[in-house]
């Protein structure tokens, strides 16, 4: 028996901030959700499966998007030529949705209820399916205390879509324990929720996360797509499990060490190199670009910005545009002066008067008073709306209230400054 354990769909969710990346690959990474979801057909197709799980969260709203749920419908009734059932539970995202309770779906579609827990049997194959979708966007009750006894003689999986005891990133939401879980004595749990695939326990039971079926942002990065279960019966059950790659877009961060780099050119070999390392045929991959470290010219980094980044995003459009796209250069870098002896000599720097030293007492004193420094940036906020969120370059929003934001900036401007002083014909 074998059959895929899928979740966390989000078919068509909207991509935010996605236009402000001027040259972005839009189209592609607005349908990949859909491309994943086709894979996922194909893969229990192909593999000729006993049965398809979905462990919640299979669209990402509760609307009226009809042909969303038309799209999910027709492609899920595929399956039912190849006899192949499909078991799902809703989760916080689509549960109480006006369309799924209608349930537009074919007869092989099993959609469990949101007001107890439900058993399925397939005795054809000696298995029983246990499942309870969410009531709502915000569950906070203990679905899994409420699931029945495991059925002897047959293979208990229990579906669930749960944070468990939580998960940094994710909502607590139908809370449990692992023992609450293993109480019941099931043979496999498939839950959903948690968008990083996680083999929680290998095995007695096997209780396992697939992850999201499609990364949509960089902090989903890395292979995102489904497992295949496969089970055999030799005087126990023997589970094993495969991760099966559904993505057409697969986010990286690539960090970059700065410490040894002495010229530009030698950033921009790293960086294709490093891109190029992470190219598959099969997917667009989307790297987000940190270059951390000390750094001999950090300041020249500072002062190009943004037209670094467009540089090193040029060079690697032309070398594989179709699979390939930076997505943001992010500069943590810190330079490498900044180990160098104090050349006052630990002085009384109020004492001196040169500009430099004028910008580094100015810095210092904001950093030891948090309140100087918010009234500061206080002055700045009416730029948000004035300049629009493209100026921003990547951020929603600008962080005034986060300390180590400011700091950031404070630090960032600091270099940028004393740059200016010591090549002040430069760029």
């Amino acid at each position: 028996m074998n059959f895929i354990h899928a979740a966390d769909l989000h078919l068509d969710a909207p991509l935010k901030g996605l236009a402000r990346y001027e040259g972005a690959p839009h189209e592609r990474i607005r349908q990949a959700g859909r491309v994943a979801f086709e894979r996922l057909i194909e893969a229990c197709l192909s593999r000729q499966v006993d049965f398809l799980l979905l462990a919640g969260d299979i669209l990402d709203g509760s609307g009226r998007d009809f042909n969303t749920v038309l799209y999910l419908a027709r492609h899920l009734q595929r399956l039912k030529a190849a006899g192949i059932e499909v078991f799902a539970v809703l989760g916080n995202h689509d549960a109480g949705h006006d369309l799924l309770q209608a349930n537009p779906f074919s007869d092989n579609v099993h959609l469990f209820s949101s007001s107890r827990a439900q058993t399925h049997r397939m005795e054809r194959l000696g298995v029983a399916i246990h499942g309870q979708s969410h009531e709502g966007r915000g569950e906070k009750r203990n679905l899994a205390a409420g699931y029945p006894a495991a059925i002897p003689g047959l293979f208990n999986i229990g579906l669930l879509h749960t944070a468990l005891t939580g998960r940094a990133g994710h909502e607590s939401y139908a809370p449990c324990t692992e023992q609450d879980l293993l109480m019941h004595g099931y043979h496999y749990w498939a839950l959903g929720h948690i968008h990083q695939r996680e083999l929680v326990r290998p095995h007695d039971p096997m209780i396992l996360f697939p992850g999201t079926l499609q990364g949509r942002h960089i902090r989903e990065s890395g292979a995102k797509g489904a497992t295949l279960v496969e089970v055999a019966f030799e005087g126990d059950f023997r589970i094993q499990e495969q991760h099966l790659p559904m993505d057409q877009v697969r986010w990286h961060i690539l960090e970059i060490d700065m410490e040894r780099m002495e010229t530009f050119n030698d950033l921009l070999d790293r960086v294709v190199d490093g891109m190029e390392s992470l190219v598959n045929p099969e997917v667009l991959t989307v790297v987000r670009l940190l270059l951390k470290g000390r750094c001999a010219w950090q300041g020249q980094l500072v002062a190009r910005g943004m037209e670094l980044e467009q540089e090193l995003r040029v060079q690697t459009m032309n070398t594989r545009s179709d699979v390939l796209w930076l997505e943001r250069v992010i500069n943590q870098t810190e330079p490498l002066r900044s180990d160098a002896p104090d050349p006052w000599g630990g002085g009384d720097r109020s004492m001196m008067s040169d500009p430099m030293t004028m910008v580094h007492q100015m810095a210092a004193e904001l950093r030891e008073d948090p309140v100087a420094l918010n009234a500061v940036f206080e002055r700045f906020k009416p730029l948000r709306s004035l300049l629009g969120g493209t100026a921003f370059h990547g951020m929603e929003h600008l962080p005034f209230h986060e300390d180590q934001w400011l700091n950031d900036v404070l630090r960032q401007a600091e270099w940028l400054l004393e740059e200016r002083l010591r090549n002040p014909g430069g760029r």
